[in-house]
C-alpha cells in the first residue's frame, strides 16, 4: 500500500476559460524504447507515427505552436521532411519533462503542454484547459515546470517509472479534468496494427 502526503485531489477551484497567449505543445520522442525501439518513426497509413501526432496538435486551437523535442537525428530529420518544429536536446534525460525544461529555459511561454508521442489517435478538441486522462496531455505552468525539473527523482517515481510521481511525492497538486473523448496510446507493435486499422477504416480517423 502506498501513502502521499499530498492527497492526489483536484482544488475544486474553477478554471479561467480565456486562453492564455503563449501556450506551446511539445512532443517528448526517443528513439530507444524497451518494449518497442524506433516507435515515433513507425509507419501509420504511410505517415510516421510522430507525424500523426503532430498534426493532430496542431490542430488544437488554443496552441501557438507544436514543437518535437528528441535527443534522435533519425526523428528530427523526419520531422524537417513533413515540415514540423523540432529541437534537439541532450540524451542523458531520464523523462520527457526533464527534456521539456532545457528547451522551454530559454523560452517566453505561459503554459507547457506535453503531449505523449504514442497517441497518433489524440483528438484536438479537447477545449481548454487542456484534458487528462491519460491520454497522454500535460500542462504546466512555465514556473512549475522549472521547479519539477529541478527536483531529484523521487522513490515511488523511480520504482513505477512515472514522472508524475515526482509531482506527488513533491507536494505538487495535479488537477485532472474529464473529458468524453478517448484516445489509443501505442505501447506495442500489437497496438499499432489496431491504429493501422482505425485509421484505414472508412470512417476512421482523419
Amino acid at each position: 500500500m502506498l501513502y502521499f502526503v499530498v492527497h492526489p485531489s483536484s482544488t475544486g477551484s474553477t478554471v479561467d476559460s480565456k486562453f492564455p497567449q503563449q501556450v506551446v505543445a511539445f512532443i517528448p520522442a526517443r528513439f530507444a524504447s524497451t518494449r518497442f525501439p524506433g516507435k515515433p518513426l513507425a509507419d501509420i497509413d504511410g505517415r510516421p507515427m510522430i507525424e500523426h501526432v503532430y498534426r493532430r496538435a496542431s490542430a488544437a486551437t488554443s496552441v501557438r505552436e507544436v514543437i518535437v523535442a528528441t535527443d534522435d537525428l533519425r526523428i528530427a530529420t523526419r520531422v524537417n521532411e513533413f515540415g514540423g518544429r523540432v529541437r534537439l536536446t541532450k540524451a542523458t534525460h531520464q523523462s520527457g519533462t526533464d527534456r521539456l525544461a532545457e528547451i522551454v529555459a530559454g523560452m517566453d511561454v505561459d503554459i507547457v503542454v506535453n503531449v505523449q508521442g504514442d497517441e497518433p489517435l489524440i483528438d484536438p478538441r479537447g477545449g481548454w484547459p487542456p484534458l487528462y486522462k491519460h491520454v497522454g496531455l500535460y500542462a504546466y505552468r512555465r514556473s512549475a515546470l522549472m521547479v519539477l525539473a529541478s527536483l531529484e527523482p523521487t522513490p515511488l517515481e523511480r520504482a513505477e517509472s512515472l514522472e508524475q510521481l515526482r509531482a506527488l511525492e513533491h507536494g505538487i497538486r495535479i488537477k485532472a479534468v474529464e473529458t468524453k473523448y478517448d484516445s489509443f496510446g501505442v505501447d506495442t507493435p500489437e497496438d499499432l496494427e489496431q491504429v493501422r486499422r482505425l485509421i484505414a477504416a472508412p470512417a476512421g480517423f482523419a
